[in-house]
């Protein structure tokens, strides 16, 4: 096991590394190595996968070693030709820098009064609900005399170095020796202050893992991720299966191809450090914006205390992690450096990652477009009356990012058809159909419930870190508007659409809002932290109070991520029996009985290199957004033979999808997030003999083949 995780880790670092280094070089201008790995992580991620599938569809083959070879050669290659022309981007700009403001004596009450508040709640002194309303109206009130007050000002001040730094004036004769050790000390605090948070971050996502869940990984998610990928390895397509676009399971299927390891190892071992990409993107936005300390400070909020990114990993949801909370936070930070500096590299920057985000997730691209048309709503205008050229390069960079993208879409949205039934001119309703499944037919979180969801800290202290923005957007730099009112729009825009069942998906909304909360929370804590250089009793209670709920949600993080999980679906009879269908698949499909959850059919159709076709529950198949239009002829199907063993329909049903083997829960482990009431029971089928025959079968599960296949 641990050759295989190292070796998990090595492939890792080599798809993910060297392929789009000199690419991040050439268009990101990193301020630290934190950026320069995410740049290279992002570059990697959008290039490789796309210059493996394209060879695939060339060659007319799967994912094969040779194609996962070239593809990260050539990725290289196409580097060292674009580094060499165009050589390394100019360092990150400081002109953006915020400085945090000090909060008044009057604003520190309340905060204190909230923070004790929080402090209860996850104390469990009193329940949560109950605190919500007071805790919300006291951080309101802190922002409020916040403003009243008239803090300082956001602005540094004429000649001050942003970010802490002194510059030169570190070096300055007669700085003394006690003065020079603590720039010494505050210089190492910079450089590796963000190594220590990433660390607590990989430890909340490996230390359960290695504990309770390997050679399994707890979740849900990663089984049809699984099944796309053995699709993808085979043909270059997950085909009918396809639930999301092909860019995580060809990324996956080059991992695997190199690695020598299963898709299911592959996400056990590395499905833990994407817990990682959050907590980058959180400190790359938070750092560009506030500087270093409030940097660190999203980075702990962001990785450790948010608890989005946990419920993603927990259900097995990489995608939407790599996706939704990584390359759609560096989205944002091309775009701020586009529209301040309209330069190629960062037009080809903001194409080459919005391209990238659809072709990886779907609900991302929805988020994606949100946040371009706020960009196109608040600066367009603008543009157009006062800067043409800056305009000009502000359209084509956003043409050549709908051309692509529309490209990366085509194929897998079937577009083609999905115009044509639209325009009426073929009888395609696929369309209408996805429209109809997601809108309004999830309701959102009730509003009490959100902050003990995401994370109590998070979500108060990013609400305190909106009123101080807003409440100094007066005092910015005409240069600060643009990142700072663009921040306050994604928080703003994402916290509507996750009060509303109009938006579709008001619990993802929910989840991913979590980030800009994250990053406006460490402005909050800097803010505080800056106060308590007045050295008063206030300043330092606000500083104790902030500490003291910061543990607290810390200890319940790693209390909850170091127990046991009961989203460990996968059981050792159940990887029995996989193993069994594994070796014996020789093609055509399987029938797998439902269950409450539809997770254990598609974690049997993993294992055993199958694509369908899973049963569903009527509760399921009368919710559109479980079982869409398309897959309801094999659900349907499926439905019939599991309720009737025997009969001409059954026979035919058997003959047209070509099925091989029926499968049977027969039981699921003790205090799992699944109960035993296995609704389907295989009896009927051990009657009719003439036509099933067990084939295998252990304490949870039953296998029956068809006779004659």
């Amino acid at each position: 096991m641990v050759i295989d995780l190292i070796r998990a880790f090595l492939v890792a670092a080599l798809v993910l590394g060297l392929p789009g280094y000199l690419w991040s070089r050439a268009l990101f201008a990193a301020a630290d190595w934190v950026e320069r790995l995410a740049a290279t992580i992002a570059m990697s991620v959008a290039l490789v996968p796309l210059f493996a599938l394209l060879l695939a569809r060339i060659l007319g083959t799967g994912i094969t070693l040779g194609i996962a070879i070239a593809g990260c050669c050539l990725v290289t290659g196409v580097g060292v030709v674009v580094w060499s022309r165009i050589r390394s981007a100019m360092p990150a700009p400081e002109q953006w820098r915020m400085e945090a403001p000090r909060l008044r004596a009057a604003a520190l009450i309340p905060l204190i009064l909230a923070g004790c508040c929080i402090a209860a709640s996850l104390l469990r002194v009193l329940p949560v609900r109950t605190l919500v309303p007071y805790t919300l109206l006291l951080i309101v009130l802190s922002g409020v005399l916040h403003i009243l007050a008239r803090p300082d000002s956001t602005v540094a001040k004429q000649g001050e170095v942003p970010d802490g730094n002194t510059g030169a004036a570190a070096n300055a004769p007669g700085k003394t020796t006690r003065h020079r050790g603590f720039e010494r000390v505050v210089s190492l605090a910079r450089r590796w202050s963000i190594a220590g948070v990433l660390l607590l971050v990989a430890a909340r996502g490996y230390v359960g893992p290695a504990l309770f869940d390997w050679p399994f990984i707890r979740g849900m998610d990663h089984y049809n991720h699984t099944v796309m990928v053995n699709l993808v390895l085979e043909r270059g397509a997950a085909g009918s299966y396809m639930v999301y676009p092909p860019g995580y399971h060809v990324l996956s299927a080059i991992m695997v191809r190199l690695s020598g390891l299963s898709p299911l190892q592959l996400f056990a071992y590395l499905g833990p450090g994407l817990m990682l990409l959050p907590a980058i993107a959180a400190y790359i936005v938070a750092r560009r914006l506030f500087g270093w300390a409030a940097g660190v400070a999203a980075a702990l909020f962001g990785g450790v205390l948010l608890n989005s990114q946990w419920m993603y990993f927990r259900d097995g949801i990489y995608v939407d992690m790599l996706a939704a909370e990584f390359l759609l936070a560096l989205m944002f930070v091309a775009l701020t450096m586009f529209l301040q500096a309209p330069h190629l590299r960062n037009g080809i920057l903001v194409v080459l990652l919005g391209s990238t985000i659809v072709f990886y997730h779907t609900i991302t691209t929805y988020y994606e477009v949100l946040l371009l048309a706020l960009v196109a709503v608040l600066w367009l205008p603008y543009l157009m009356l006062r800067d043409r050229r800056r305009a000009l390069a502000f359209a084509a960079s956003f043409g050549g990012l709908g051309v692509i993208s529309v490209i990366h879409a085509w194929g897998t949205y079937d577009l083609s058809a999905t115009l044509r039934g639209l325009f009426g001119v073929s009888d395609n309703t696929d369309a209408a159909g996805h429209v109809s499944m997601v809108i309004g037919t999830e309701e959102p979180f009730v509003l009490g419930t959100v902050p003990a969801y995401l994370g109590q800290p998070v979500v108060w202290f990013g609400l305190l870190g909106v009123l101080l923005l807003v409440a100094n957007l007066r005092q910015l730099r005409s240069v600060q508007h643009l990142p700072a009112v663009l921040l306050i729009g994604w928080t703003v825009v994402f916290f509507v659409a996750s009060r509303t069942s109009l938006s579709g998906f008001p619990l993802r909304f929910t989840r991913d809002l979590g980030l800009p909360l994250a990053v406006l929370a460490s402005l909050a804590v800097v803010s505080i932290l800056r106060s308590t250089e007045r050295r008063t009793l206030l300043t330092f209670g606000a500083a104790g109070v902030m500490v003291v709920v910061v543990a607290l949600q810390l200890q319940l993080n790693y209390n909850q991520a170091t127990r046991p999980s009961r989203q460990v679906l996968m059981t050792p009879e159940i990887a029995a029996a996989g193993r069994w269908l594994e070796s014996h698949n020789s093609g055509g499909n399987i029938i797998v009985s439902p269950h409450q959850n539809q997770v254990p059919g598609s974690a049997m159709l993993a294992i055993g290199g199958y694509e369908g076709l899973m049963g569903f529950t009527k509760g399921q198949l009368a919710l559109p957004r479980v079982v869409p239009a398309r897959d309801r002829p094999e659900v349907e199907a499926a439905q019939w033979v599991l309720q009737h063993a025997s009969g001409a329909k059954t026979r035919t049903i058997l003959q047209q999808y070509d099925v091989r083997h029926v499968v049977f829960y027969k039981r699921f482990r003790a205090r799992s997030l699944w109960d035993n009431n296995v609704r389907y029971r295989p009896a009927p089928f051990r009657r009719e003999q003439a036509l099933y025959h067990v084939a295998f079968e252990n304490p949870g599960v039953v296998i029956f083949s068809v006779c004659g296949r």
